[in-house]
């Protein structure tokens, strides 16, 4: 009889945006948290009903500038901590420019900021069956998380959801420090020193090919993808597996 592949699992880790937690929901709130600051300090009453173009305009601003100081880094060389706070700063000056210009000043900006990043830290929205899934794979697996993202989007999110105690490890690019980001061997390296298991004992869940599946494959773990909106047809990189939905896991690895 064939060996089952994941005969000798020990511990599955999972990135967090947008393969436990859904993206668009956290900008949504923090957009919506920033636009309320800034309607409290420019003294004026009430959400605009176009909230959303501003913040979408504010977000694509700063982005590109985003984009421009960072994105020609090598991943050796990036801060994912700094980037974030950069980006979060830009956006919150870009916001107030657009929605109430004669308000842009440090001090409004460091309201606006903070306001986004209790947005984050209130939001989540978790992909139906998550929990579930979760919670029945805590009780045969260790668990872990790796993240590219800044310390405030993972966190608070994970209090906000409930969800900390169902993973033994939780490791953030944002904390860790410069260069040790996704999909470079050592972020991986150092969740499978704190799970103590070997890469194949390990298998790796995310949505990502560039990050999540490339990166594991060059730990030596196992992978798989949550294939939310990645185009398959030309990908070089190869999961082993491919599903759409977190509660096709559990029927992956019986």
């Amino acid at each position: 009889m064939a060996k089952h592949p994941f005969a000798g699992l020990k511990a599955i880790i999972f990135d967090i945006g947008d393969t436990l937690v859904e993206n668009r929901s956290i900008n949504l709130s923090a957009a919506l948290k920033a636009v309320e600051a800034l309607m409290s300090i420019s003294g004026k009453h009430g959400i605009p009903m176009n909230y959303l173009k501003f913040a979408g305009t504010a977000a694509e601003r700063a982005f590109r500038l985003q984009e421009t100081l960072y994105n020609h880094l090598p991943p050796e060389e990036l801060d994912s901590q700094e980037s974030a706070e950069f980006y979060v700063k830009k956006f919150s000056e870009e916001l107030i420019s657009l929605m109430s210009p004669e308000s842009l000043s440090e001090a409004n900006t460091a309201v606006v900021y903070n306001a986004f990043m209790g947005g984050v830290a209130a939001a989540g929205s978790l992909y139906p069956g998550t929990r579930e899934v979760l919670t029945c794979l805590k009780a045969g697996y260790k668990t872990g998380i790796i993240s590219n993202n800044p310390v405030e989007y993972v966190e608070p999110v994970l209090k906000h959801l409930d969800l900390y105690s169902l993973f033994d490890v939780v490791t953030i690019s944002g904390r860790e420090g410069r260069g040790i980001v996704k999909p470079l061997k050592e972020i991986f390296t150092r969740t499978l020193n704190a799970l103590e298991v070997s890469p194949g004992e390990a298998l790796m869940i995310g949505d990502s090919l560039a990050n999540d599946i490339a990166g594991a494959r060059e730990a030596g773990m196992l992978c798989g993808l949550i294939n939310r909106k990645e185009n398959l047809s030309a990908a070089k990189i190869k999961p082993d597996f491919v599903i759409h939905d977190i509660k096709e896991l559990i029927d992956v690895l019986n």
